[in-house]
Protein backbone atom coordinates (compact mmCIF):
# COMPACT_ATOMS: atom_id res chain seq x y z
CA UNK A 1 0.00 0.00 0.00
CA UNK A 2 2.96 2.38 0.47
CA UNK A 3 1.46 4.06 3.51
CA UNK A 4 2.85 4.43 6.97
CA UNK A 5 0.77 2.95 9.75
CA UNK A 6 -1.57 5.33 11.48
CA UNK A 7 -3.06 8.55 10.22
CA UNK A 8 -1.74 12.04 9.46
CA UNK A 9 -3.00 13.19 12.85
CA UNK A 10 -1.16 10.31 14.55
CA UNK A 11 2.00 10.90 12.49
CA UNK A 12 1.86 14.66 13.23
CA UNK A 13 1.64 13.86 16.92
CA UNK A 14 4.78 11.72 16.54
CA UNK A 15 6.60 14.34 14.47
CA UNK A 16 5.85 17.14 16.90
CA UNK A 17 6.34 15.05 20.05
CA UNK A 18 2.90 16.10 21.28
CA UNK A 19 0.54 13.69 22.95
CA UNK A 20 -2.42 15.63 21.62
CA UNK A 21 -2.25 17.58 18.41
CA UNK A 22 -4.34 20.75 18.42
CA UNK A 23 -4.95 20.79 14.66
CA UNK A 24 -8.19 19.81 12.99
CA UNK A 25 -9.10 16.13 13.29
CA UNK A 26 -10.85 16.16 9.90
CA UNK A 27 -11.35 13.03 7.80
CA UNK A 28 -8.29 13.75 5.64
CA UNK A 29 -6.08 13.77 8.71
CA UNK A 30 -7.37 10.37 9.74
CA UNK A 31 -6.49 8.72 6.40
CA UNK A 32 -3.16 6.85 6.05
CA UNK A 33 -0.11 9.06 5.52
CA UNK A 34 3.44 8.13 4.54
CA UNK A 35 6.70 9.74 5.47
CA UNK A 36 10.21 9.29 4.13
CA UNK A 37 12.35 6.59 5.72
CA UNK A 38 15.77 4.97 5.18
CA UNK A 39 18.26 5.88 7.79
CA UNK A 40 17.11 9.25 9.08
CA UNK A 41 13.52 10.14 8.28
CA UNK A 42 13.09 13.06 5.90
CA UNK A 43 10.22 14.96 7.47
CA UNK A 44 10.77 14.25 11.14
CA UNK A 45 12.85 12.65 13.83
CA UNK A 46 10.99 9.35 13.97
CA UNK A 47 10.55 6.83 11.18
CA UNK A 48 7.00 5.75 10.36
CA UNK A 49 6.09 2.09 10.62
CA UNK A 50 5.13 0.00 7.60
CA UNK A 51 3.01 -3.13 7.40
CA UNK A 52 5.45 -5.04 5.15
CA UNK A 53 8.64 -4.78 3.13
CA UNK A 54 6.53 -4.53 -0.05
CA UNK A 55 4.74 -1.57 1.49
CA UNK A 56 8.08 0.04 2.35
CA UNK A 57 9.37 -0.59 -1.20
CA UNK A 58 6.33 1.11 -2.73
CA UNK A 59 6.84 4.03 -0.40
CA UNK A 60 10.47 4.29 -1.52
CA UNK A 61 9.46 4.16 -5.20
CA UNK A 62 7.17 7.12 -4.70
CA UNK A 63 8.92 9.32 -2.13
CA UNK A 64 12.53 8.14 -2.13
CA UNK A 65 13.60 10.64 -4.83
CA UNK A 66 12.94 13.52 -2.40
CA UNK A 67 15.95 12.31 -0.43
CA UNK A 68 18.28 13.75 -3.10
CA UNK A 69 17.19 17.22 -1.96
CA UNK A 70 16.65 16.37 1.71
CA UNK A 71 17.21 19.91 3.08
CA UNK A 72 14.76 21.42 0.58
CA UNK A 73 12.16 18.73 1.34
CA UNK A 74 12.56 19.36 5.06
CA UNK A 75 12.08 23.13 4.54
CA UNK A 76 8.89 22.35 2.60
CA UNK A 77 7.60 20.09 5.41
CA UNK A 78 8.52 22.58 8.16
CA UNK A 79 6.62 25.31 6.31
CA UNK A 80 3.54 23.07 5.93
CA UNK A 81 3.59 22.23 9.64
CA UNK A 82 4.16 25.88 10.63
CA UNK A 83 1.13 26.98 8.59
CA UNK A 84 -0.78 23.86 9.73
CA UNK A 85 -1.92 23.02 6.22
CA UNK A 86 -2.07 19.26 5.64
CA UNK A 87 -3.00 19.91 2.01
CA UNK A 88 0.55 21.06 1.17
CA UNK A 89 2.02 17.76 2.36
CA UNK A 90 -0.71 15.80 0.63
CA UNK A 91 -0.10 17.70 -2.63
CA UNK A 92 3.63 16.94 -2.47
CA UNK A 93 2.98 13.27 -1.90
CA UNK A 94 0.47 13.10 -4.75
CA UNK A 95 2.85 14.89 -7.13
CA UNK A 96 5.57 12.40 -6.13
CA UNK A 97 3.15 9.55 -6.80
CA UNK A 98 2.38 10.95 -10.27
CA UNK A 99 6.10 11.31 -10.99
CA UNK A 100 6.70 7.68 -10.00
CA UNK A 101 3.77 6.56 -12.15
CA UNK A 102 5.06 8.60 -15.11
CA UNK A 103 8.11 6.33 -15.16
CA UNK A 104 5.79 3.39 -15.91
CA UNK A 105 3.24 4.97 -18.27
CA UNK A 106 2.58 8.13 -20.32
CA UNK A 107 2.71 11.34 -18.27
CA UNK A 108 -0.85 12.39 -19.15
CA UNK A 109 -2.16 9.03 -17.96
CA UNK A 110 -0.10 9.22 -14.76
CA UNK A 111 -1.41 12.71 -13.97
CA UNK A 112 -5.04 11.98 -14.88
CA UNK A 113 -6.22 11.31 -11.31
CA UNK A 114 -5.01 14.74 -10.15
CA UNK A 115 -6.16 16.50 -13.31
CA UNK A 116 -9.67 15.10 -12.76
CA UNK A 117 -10.08 16.75 -9.38
CA UNK A 118 -12.41 19.71 -8.99
CA UNK A 119 -10.10 22.69 -9.48
CA UNK A 120 -10.39 26.11 -7.96
CA UNK A 121 -7.83 28.21 -6.09
CA UNK A 122 -7.19 27.23 -2.49
CA UNK A 123 -8.22 30.63 -1.15
CA UNK A 124 -11.62 30.25 -2.85
CA UNK A 125 -12.10 26.67 -1.60
CA UNK A 126 -11.27 27.07 2.09
CA UNK A 127 -13.96 27.84 4.65
CA UNK A 128 -13.53 31.41 5.86
CA UNK A 129 -13.41 32.07 9.58
CA UNK A 130 -16.33 34.15 10.86
CA UNK A 131 -15.86 37.90 11.31
CA UNK A 132 -12.74 38.23 9.18
CA UNK A 133 -11.77 40.51 6.32
CA UNK A 134 -12.26 37.96 3.53
CA UNK A 135 -10.06 39.69 0.93
CA UNK A 136 -7.21 40.11 3.39
CA UNK A 137 -7.50 36.45 4.44
CA UNK A 138 -7.52 35.31 0.80
CA UNK A 139 -4.35 37.34 0.13
CA UNK A 140 -2.72 35.69 3.16
CA UNK A 141 -3.66 32.21 1.89
CA UNK A 142 -2.44 33.06 -1.62
CA UNK A 143 0.91 34.22 -0.21
CA UNK A 144 1.24 31.07 1.90
CA UNK A 145 0.38 28.88 -1.11
CA UNK A 146 3.00 30.64 -3.24
CA UNK A 147 5.66 30.13 -0.56
CA UNK A 148 4.71 26.45 -0.38
CA UNK A 149 4.87 26.18 -4.18
CA UNK A 150 8.34 27.71 -4.28
CA UNK A 151 9.52 25.30 -1.57
CA UNK A 152 7.93 22.37 -3.43
CA UNK A 153 9.76 23.39 -6.60
CA UNK A 154 13.07 23.32 -4.75
CA UNK A 155 12.29 19.99 -3.10
CA UNK A 156 11.38 18.37 -6.42
CA UNK A 157 14.27 19.81 -8.39
CA UNK A 158 12.58 22.69 -10.22
CA UNK A 159 9.83 23.00 -12.80
CA UNK A 160 11.80 20.86 -15.24
CA UNK A 161 11.40 17.87 -12.89
CA UNK A 162 7.77 17.56 -14.00
CA UNK A 163 6.60 16.68 -17.50
CA UNK A 164 5.85 19.77 -19.57
CA UNK A 165 2.14 18.92 -19.84
CA UNK A 166 1.66 19.06 -16.03
CA UNK A 167 0.73 22.31 -14.34
CA UNK A 168 0.95 21.14 -10.72
CA UNK A 169 3.90 23.41 -9.91
CA UNK A 170 2.84 26.40 -11.98
CA UNK A 171 1.44 29.24 -9.86
CA UNK A 172 -2.19 28.69 -10.86
CA UNK A 173 -1.90 24.90 -11.09
CA UNK A 174 -0.53 24.53 -7.56
CA UNK A 175 -3.20 26.83 -6.10
CA UNK A 176 -5.85 24.80 -7.92
CA UNK A 177 -4.41 21.48 -6.75
CA UNK A 178 -4.43 22.66 -3.14
CA UNK A 179 -7.99 23.95 -3.61
CA UNK A 180 -9.05 20.61 -5.10
CA UNK A 181 -7.61 18.75 -2.14
CA UNK A 182 -9.40 21.12 0.20
CA UNK A 183 -12.72 20.48 -1.59
CA UNK A 184 -12.44 16.73 -2.07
Amino acid sequence: CGHALGSPAWQLRLLTDKVTWTGSESDILEEPLSDIVEGKPLFGRRSPLFCSSACHDEHERILGPLRTRRAAAQRFARNARKIQCAFYMLAMKLICWCLAEAKKRPSAEAAAPLQALCRRPYWDAVDMPPEIDVESFKRKLAKEAEISRQLALKALGGRDALPSDWDFLDETGYANLIGALCCN
